[in-house]
């Protein structure tokens, strides 16, 4: 009995340190407070002509499942790059927390979506990631519209159950 004891001390103490520092930027299933969104474009062939598609699509999945107050920051930043930017000390005030947004394509038609939701302190809360190459089947090699569009759908509904989960 004494060796259960001693094992479940310790797991019970990461979980609620755990809760306590991830946990409290949530209320009714939604982050408190405004969630500063941005792109990391670093998709290959051409890709920059659809940003504008790829973000109006993440944020069309994001507002239909109203999970984040966001406010969409026009810049292209990675995490690294915009803890050094102005904007991060602009919004470190104001925000509850930050969601970074990355597209990747390496043959120009499938569409690798990571979304990493940091909190206001800028810790990795959780990661959310669709790859349609293996997350969806084609009959035929789809366009990358398409493509963009199922990645979006796939990333944001993966979002919303790890959300879900968090705050359970």
């Amino acid at each position: 009995m004494k060796k259960i004891t001693i094992a479940l001390i310790p797991i019970l103490f990461v979980s609620c340190s755990w809760y306590g520092t991830h946990g409290r930027i949530y209320q009714n299933n939604r982050v408190s407070g405004k969630v500063i969104l941005m792109f990391h474009n670093r998709i290959s062939n051409g890709f920059e002509d659809h940003h504008n598609m790829l973000v109006g699509e993440v944020l069309d999945n994001l507002e239909e499942k109203n999970l984040l107050n966001i406010e969409y920051l026009d810049r292209q930043y990675n995490a690294l790059t915009f803890k050094r930017s102005p904007y991060f000390a602009e919004y470190k005030q104001v925000a509850a927390g930050y969601l970074f947004v990355t597209a990747y394509s390496p043959n120009f038609s499938d569409v690798d979506l990571k979304m990493e939701l940091y909190d206001s302190n800028f810790n990795l809360v959780l990661t959310a990631h669709h790859n349609t190459f293996w997350g969806n089947s084609y009959f035929f090699p789809p366009y990358i519209a398409r493509t963009i569009k199922d990645a979006a759908r796939g990333a944001v509904k993966a979002f919303d159950r790890k959300l879900i989960k968090l705050n359970h």
